[in-house]
């Protein structure tokens, strides 16, 4: 049975990478964070992780 043949078979081939990048990038428009711009004359807290070499 050859894929081209089968004209479904050819078609969901194609098209499942296609929907798995729009969802990938669907979802990550949807739930990232925006980031905001610093303002001047601000002071902002900076986040200590454990693997920070300068610690």
């Amino acid at each position: 049975m050859s894929i081209f043949k089968n004209k479904h078979l050819l078609v969901a081939t194609l098209m499942a990478p296609v929907l798995g990048l729009i969802g990938y990038f669907g979802v990550n428009a949807l739930v990232s964070e925006t980031p905001h711009a610093a303002e001047a004359g601000q002071s902002y807290q900076l986040v200590e992780k454990p693997n920070c070499r300068y610690s």
